[in-house]
């Protein structure tokens, strides 16, 4: 059978379109993915020596460049593994290698990994991967904040204005899984019956057992209005559970504080959530206010707070203490320690304190708890502390390209003004109080906070009955503070005292001085001195 000419044409111009339409399809449907560009690389080589830098120079446990090299790998092998690819071909830098020949060869695996899976370098992820690996060679607090995990970090400093469901998450010290510390009041996970305690083992679909705190959050926040699921598990023994939320508009402020009427007693009641950018001035407002309300005593509840900026610790613990006291020291690898003091502020209160605490208080908590415990300005109850004694540096770092990421690197250990390092110790309470394990989400009842009110209300009776007994105590006159240790030491005989409680009181031209101690066998005594002489100097 023969096509005619016309016919032939036909068909040659449709099998013409047919295979231009088949090519296009290909073209567009298939895209090659471009190999990294001679820029991306320099961009990456200069951003991972960067890294090497920060760590070498600043971080308080020493690495070789060697020792980087390999856990940089160890980043990249987990990366390309997590995307089901093989990474049989990434292997380590061989011992003896220099530090030159070390950077080196990580170029050559970088530049291998992302020819053979260019999609895994796209936004420079496999970078970023790979410093991530040397970071996480430190230890569990030094890590790299990739622009997303840095603004997470910003967000809570300043208090939230985000997008999430509303809880606190930590690791769990004993199983390393990820666990929730507590639900944030009137929020998606507290309406949704979320519970502290709570292991979360997935979110979404991905398989949380290895993800970061910082990870986890950035999977759990988003746009206001969008569903996250979570799979939880609720006891080691219970099968788990999905949860699904909706995220909405987060905003928590550091620092609460509502006045408690107990026993005749006003107590003002303060929580700090984390010590952020705002928590002094939130602090402030809150002891004025308390001031208008005739408050006798405080509770200051750390519990759950993991921590944040060294100096909100040292303005909190200002409020409660005079000027110059040694509140924390700051011990790194290199140089000399730092001594952080107690500074002047516009508020400061001698009334009674104490501090809640817990498992969960750490870092900027436990300096606080701390300084107050040794310094012997408020009783601690509640149970052992977490133990995070180190600090770190939050460095800001342009990358990729000019958004914003940050190195954040332990740089010291901190010590309690008695020197104490509590790093993986943790601080014991002075009056221990544990929670039940499995406590109705529904109870009120806070057994701990019942034993800090119950605690303070022993100290502002006991506080009322030195007042009462202050105004039978003789009136020493002495020429300052010398003359008083020496007149106290008179009276006791040699016996060792603690100095508890100090005030001092002007009318007119006369100064006086309360000095109530306490004597290592447990007595109290108090004595008040006629210090006007000072007034002259």
């Amino acid at each position: 059978m023969y096509i005619t000419a016309p016919k032939a044409r036909t068909l040659h111009i449709r099998m013409l379109i047919l295979a231009l339409a088949a090519g296009l399809f290909m073209c567009c449907g298939a895209p090659a993915q471009a190999a990294p560009t001679a820029k991306e690389l320099s961009e990456s080589y200069r951003f991972i020596d960067q890294a090497f830098s920060k760590i070498q120079n600043e971080a308080l446990e020493e690495r070789t460049t060697l020792e980087l090299v390999n856990a940089s790998l160890d980043g990249m092998i987990l990366y390309v593994e997590s995307k089901k690819l093989d990474a049989s071909f990434i292997k380590h830098a061989p011992a003896g290698t220099s530090d030159k020949q070390a950077k080196e060869y990580l170029r050559k695996m970088l530049v291998k990994t992302a020819t053979a899976y260019p999609q895994l370098y796209e936004k420079q992820r496999l970078t970023m991967e790979a410093v991530k690996g040397a970071m996480n060679s430190i230890d569990p607090y030094t890590v790299y904040l990739d622009p997303d995990a840095y603004k997470t970090l910003q967000d809570t400093m300043a208090g939230g204005n985000f997008g999430g469901i509303g809880v606190v998450v930590s690791k769990d010290k004993t199983t390393d899984r990820l666990i929730i510390v507590e639900p944030m009041p009137n929020t998606p996970a507290m309406r949704a019956g979320i519970r502290a305690k709570d292991h979360i083992l997935k979110i979404g679909t991905t398989d949380a057992t290895h993800l970061s705190v910082q990870d986890a959050s950035k999977l759990m926040r988003g746009e206001p209005g969008t569903p996250v699921t979570l799979t939880i598990q609720r006891g080691a023994d219970t099968r788990p559970f999905e949860v699904t939320l909706v995220r909405e508009k987060i905003h928590v402020s550091t620092a609460s504080g509502e006045v408690l009427e107990e026993q005749g007693h006003k107590i003002g009641y303060i929580n700090l959530s984390i010590f952020g950018e705002s928590t002094n001035r939130e602090l402030e407002a809150i002891m004025r206010d308390f001031d208008k309300q005739n408050v006798e005593g405080y509770v200051l509840d750390v519990r759950n707070n993991a921590g944040g900026y060294v100096s909100a610790a040292i303005d909190t613990c200002s409020k409660f203490l005079p000027p110059g006291l040694r509140v924390t020291s700051i011990n790194p690898r290199v140089g000399k320690e730092s001594v952080r003091t107690s500074r002047p502020t516009g508020i400061r209160r001698t009334k009674p304190l104490v501090v809640l605490v817990n498992g969960y208080s750490a870092s900027a908590s436990e300096i606080t708890a701390g300084a107050m415990k040794d310094l012997n300005r408020g009783t601690l109850v509640g149970v052992k502390t977490f133990g995070k004694g180190s600090v770190q540096n939050v460095f800001p770092i342009r990358f990729p390209g000019k958004e914003s990421s940050a190195f954040k690197i332990t740089i010291a250990h901190y010590h309690t003004p008695s020197g104490h390092d509590i790093n993986k110790m943790g601080i014991t309470p002075d009056v221990v109080v544990e929670l039940p394990e499995e406590q109705d989400k529904d109870a009120k009842y806070d057994a701990q906070k019942q034993a800090a009110i119950d605690e303070l209300i022993k100290k502002l009776n006991g506080t009322a009955q030195e007042d009462k007994a202050s105004e039978n105590t003789e009136l020493i006159v002495v020429n300052g503070f010398i003359d008083e240790r020496s007149y106290i030491d008179e009276q006791l005989k040699g016996k060792s005292y603690t100095i508890e409680k100090s005030q001092i009181e002007r009318q007119g031209d006369k100064l006086t001085e309360t000095v109530t101690v306490t004597t290592k066998d447990g007595q109290n005594r108090q004595y008040k001195f006629d210090i006007s002489s000072v007034l002259s100097l």
